[in-house]
This record gives structure tokens, sequence and C-alpha cells, in this order.
């Protein structure tokens, strides 16, 4: 950017006063929008003059010693350890800044780390203050006899009042509201509430927050998992997810300094074992697609799109036709932290697109809605997905299909077919590795390897020297069922046979 036709020598200069020409400008534009609304006439030409003065000094900042605590860096309080709010001002002399201005005004005085960051941060509106108002930032004497005079305790009493634990935790989920997405807030919302009530409920929400204790968080989560009626009867990862949720808001707590540190991590919680991913038998698949053909045809095409691009449900329902480039053969696809990553277009994907015609519609609409059509869908995005899953689950009662089998299923037979039509094409097995990787979007080959694993139990090669290996795999995992608590002895006989010892 040239700054020299708006008058500036340097970009140092430049980024002193560009603060101050913003807030200029929007003075001009308040009067301009002021004098439409209440129809003032203007008084014809005024010249004026203003003349902008580079800020003396920096912005005041808590200087907070750290120390090395399991591997990481961490607040410390501990002797010769101090807090300090700091600030440079220019030498008149020089115009240069010189070694910050330290100001301690009692903070060491406090013993923990949350009261000193709470401190620190009245400390510091103190400091601005006074700066703001013209303290005289030339002569060090005189700003160091103003700012011992000054105190902040009165601010920090005032600002920054002791919290209860209910209070606290409102306060963090508001500021979480401000770092994530609409879904994500709701689901910390969602979780945090209840813990909320119940805490109320037993007289823990209205103690103040530094009295908080990691055993709250450990009966209420033991509750959640508890057989009804004594409990809620959550399974192991609903509660792993609340602890997430309540532990997110503790962090973020911690991060404005009203707790000193989040114990909510330590607490260890259990996850359900996951269920192996279940792909459509080749009748099932059949069923679905003729009676999609015949009845509903806006089901066949997002089934189908699963199938063809390996998207998740939720991600296709996020497509707008802007994040399409048929030029270059790629889609975007928005993630839910507002990223971006690109999947090619295979050959059907493309097709089906082009017989969409997009060009006819605004590039803000939704690729899929309920009309069939591109178009706007005023509804929030899990609504969008609870569309197509809806659909989709009376399909699979009509053929009494296991109800571990859902849309995303399809996903599996994709990956499925395209690794067995690469074997076929004959591509040995890591070439089919690293082509199937590019549509499937895995990390990793392992990834991969571990997912097809995961679908068809026994993870075949194809290969003819390799079948023999896989048959003794699968007849040793029918067989070792009915071992019993001679497995043991019967994987050291298998270990000896397949070693030759």
């Amino acid at each position: 950017m040239d700054i020299s036709p708006y008058g500036f020598k340097s970009r140092l200069e430049y980024n002193k006063r560009s603060t101050v020409f913003i807030r200029v400008l929007r003075l001009f534009k308040n009067v301009r929008r002021m004098r439409k609304r209440f129809k003032i006439k203007s008084a014809g030409h005024v010249d004026i003059t203003i003349n902008i003065m580079a800020q003396k000094y920096s912005t005041p900042k808590l200087h907070i010693p750290k120390e090395l605590a399991n591997g990481k860096k961490r607040p410390t309080v501990a002797p010769g350890k101090k807090w300090y709010v700091y600030f440079y001002f220019d030498d008149p002399n020089t115009g240069k800044r010189k070694q910050p201005f330290k100001v301690y005004r009692g903070i060491n005085e406090f013993k923990s780390v949350s009261e000193r960051k709470r401190y620190g941060a009245a400390l510091i509106s103190t400091v601005a203050m006074m700066l703001a108002d013209g303290m005289d930032s030339y002569d060090e004497k005189v700003t160091r006899e103003n700012l011992n005079k000054a105190s902040a305790l009165d601010i920090y009493s005032a600002e920054l009042p002791k919290l209860t634990i209910s209070q606290a935790f409102s306060e963090g989920l508001k500021a979480k509201a401000l770092e994530v997405s609409p879904k994500t807030y709701e689901g910390y919302a969602v979780r945090v509430g209840p813990f909320l009530e119940w805490c109320n409920k037993k007289k823990i929400g209205p103690l103040p927050i530094e009295s908080f204790k990691k055993r709250y968080v450990q009966a209420y989560l033991n509750m959640l998992g508890a057989a009804k009626p004594m409990g809620k009867g959550l399974k192991p990862t609903s509660v792993h997810n609340v602890k997430l949720a309540i532990s997110a808001v503790m962090a973020k707590l911690s991060a404005m300094g009203i707790v000193e540190r989040n114990v909510i991590k330590e607490i260890v919680t259990k996850k359900n074992k996951p269920e192996r991913n279940a792909p459509f038998t080749p009748k099932e698949v059949e069923k679905i697609r003729e009676h999609c053909l015949q009845h509903d045809q806006l089901q066949y095409n997002f089934i189908r799109f699963i199938f063809y691009s390996f998207m998740r449900n939720v991600e296709i329902v996020r497509i707008q036709l802007f994040h399409i480039d048929m030029e270059a053969g790629v889609i975007a696809i928005p993630t839910k932290s507002d990223k971006l990553s690109f999947i090619l277009m295979i050959e059907p994907m493309r097709k089906y697109l082009e017989s969409l015609h997009l060009e006819r519609y605004p590039k803000d609409s939704f690729l899929f809605t309920m009309n069939g059509v591109p178009g706007i869908w005023d509804a929030s995005e899990g609504s969008r997905v609870d569309f197509f899953s809806r659909r989709f689950k009376k399909i699979r009662k009509l053929f009494d299909i296991d109800p571990k089998k859902n849309i995303y299923s399809f996903r599996h037979n994709a990956a499925l077919d395209l690794y067995h039509s690469f074997i076929a094409d004959g591509l040995n097995e890591h070439e089919t590795i690293a082509k199937l990787m590019k549509i499937t979007l895995h990390k990793s080959p392992e990834a991969l390897r571990n997912y097809l694993r995961d679908i068809v139990g026994t993870y075949h090669k194809i290969k003819a020297k390799y079948l023999q290996l896989y048959l003794n795999e699968f007849i040793y995992k029918l067989n070792r069922r009915y071992f019993g608590d001679k497995i043991f002895d019967r994987l050291v006989i298998a270990s000896i046979a397949t070693n030759g010892h």
C-alpha cells in the first residue's frame, strides 16, 4: 500500500495515526447521517482543520511470569516471579520509546493466579485512563508519582465483583459465544445449562467460584451415567461430551482470569465402544435404488451425491452454488470451523451437476433443498440434515433394514466398490490406497486401511497369494468364540504352528 498520498512519511507514522483517521471518518459519516435523518440543510462550505497528534504511549499490558510444569508453561506466583503492568512512552528528545515503564501497585501481594489476573485487569484500566487523561508521559518522576497515588483497588472491586459458580459459568458461556459457531455454542448451552440447574439444586451454584471443586463435576457426571431412576442412564460417550462442554467453559474462565486453572480436564471419562461401520448388502442397495427412482427422486439424488463425493450429510447440505467450480472440476466443502477443503468431481458427479443447469440459479442458492432444485432454504443446518434423514428412515423401515445402517452407510458401499474396481483394473494395493485417499480424504494410508478393515472385518487385498492367509484369519476369528478360558493356550499353539517351531 502506497501511504505517501495520505501525507505520511513512514509506515510507523501511518500505524500510529490510522486509527485516529478512522474515528474522524466515522464522525463525518455520523454527521451526514444525522443531517439526512433530521432534514438539516447545509449552511454552506465549511473548512475544518483537524490536527492529529500521534499517541505518545503504548497500550498498557500485564506481564505474567510463567514456569514449566508437566511439560507446559503455566502462570506462577512463586517468590521472585514478579507480576506488573507495563507500557512504553516516547522520549521527548529522541522520539523513540524507552524501556517499558513498570507498575506494580500491590499486585504481587495477591496469593493466587486468578486474583492477580483480575487485579491486573483493573490496574491496566487505571493506567490506561490516566494516560488517556493526559498524564505527563515525558517526566518519569511526575509519571511515577501520579501512578503511585492512583489505586486500582476501587476498579478491581467495582468492575470485577466476586462471582458465584452459576454467575461465572454464565459469563464463560457468553464469552464462548463470541468464539464458536452458533451450532457449537448451542451444544455447549444444552450441556452446561442442566449442570448449572443441578448445581443450584444442590446449593452449589451460590458458592463463590473460588471454592469450585473438581468433585462437583465428577458427582454430576456419575449421576448422568447412573441407571434410572437414580440417574439419567446416559451412555459413556454422552457423559464424555457433557464433560467436554463444561471443561471448555472452565478453560475460558481460566483464560479470563476468573479461575486459576481448568481442573475439569483432569477428569477421566469413558467412551462407547465404537460399532463397526456396516455397508448395505447388494440386495438392500438395489431395493432402495428402485424405490427412490419410482417414489422419491430427491432422496435418490441426495444418496448418489454421497456415493459420488464421499461427503457427510451435513457437508452436503452446506453446499451453495458458489462452492462449485465446474471449470476446475472441484467442490469446496465448508467445514464447521468456516475453513474449506476441496474434493475432485468424478465423471458421474459432473454429469449430474451439469444436468441441473446451475447457471440458472443465484450463486447463494443451496444445492439441495426440500423442493428438489437449487434455491434458498431458510432453515437451520440441523433441520436440513434431519429432513433427508427422516425420509430415509421411512425407506429403511419399509424394507426392514438394520437400524444401525443409515444414509451415511452408502459411503461405506462406495469405498468398497471403488477399492475392488481399482484392484480389478490391475492396480496393486499401494496404488489403490493412494488413489482412494484422494477421494475419501483420509489423512494417511493407515487411516484408510483401518477404515476398510472396520467395514469388512477382515481386510482383503484380493491377491491370490494372500487368499489362504485371509482364510486362516477368518476361520481363527470364527472359532475363537468357542475357546472360552482356553483362548491364551490356543493363541500360543497358533503362534507356534505359524512360525513352524
